[in-house]
């Protein structure tokens, strides 16, 4: 169940100690060297909770409305207990509220995170687009890792400022940059 995190600040705080210079980390943070625990403010536009499974605490979930644009962004999901399925249900059903209520969501997540095939999956679900930054962060060992952002956008308004033809070339040519980068990034793991 999401509850509203500042009810369980303490053990939120507790719990983020005890992660945040392992590689689960780096892969919710996306930079080597963060060691900042998440803020729990009080700005409006930010709604943080808590996953909480039979009253104890298993993860944490976050985002940013900005309602001036209509947009959630600033996604930022982390589990307590890697493999809690009540994370994944009460996290995604949020997912798809905001589907509905918002003309766009954008989020991104460090490649090899565990949470990167439901994401895949959930942004083809909604006609979403995937887009990888290669090498775009370094991981604690100094390795350079890639970057995934997510878009889904509601609305109609992407496919008019464009002409169709225009989106099918794009989409054509978005598909086969994705496709060489997946290739790739699998020639490059099976020669390690």
């Amino acid at each position: 169940m999401l509850e509203p995190a500042i009810a369980y600040k303490e053990e939120l705080q507790q719990k983020f100690a005890k992660e945040i210079y392992t590689e689960r980390w780096f892969l919710y943070s996306g930079r080597s060297g963060n060691h900042n625990i998440p803020q729990l403010t009080d700005d409006d536009n930010w709604y943080i909770y808590a996953v909480v499974d039979k009253g104890k605490v298993v993860g944490y979930f976050s985002y940013y409305m900005d309602e001036a644009i209509n947009c959630a962004s600033r996604f930022a999901l982390y589990s307590f207990e890697p493999g809690n399925l009540r994370l994944v249900i009460d996290t995604f059903a949020e997912l798809e509220q905001l589907v509905k209520r918002c003309h766009r969501l954008e989020w991104s997540v460090v490649q090899g995170n565990p949470a990167e095939r439901a994401y895949d999956k959930f942004c083809k679900k909604h006609n979403g687009s995937k887009f990888v930054l290669h090498d775009s962060t370094k991981d604690p060992s100094g390795h350079y890792r890639n970057e995934c952002i997510y878009e889904i956008v509601t609305g109609s308004s992407i496919k008019e400022a464009v002409e169709p033809d225009r989106v099918d070339k794009f989409n054509k040519a978005s598909r086969e940059k994705e496709m060489n980068a997946v290739i790739e990034s699998i020639q490059n793991s099976s020669r390690r």
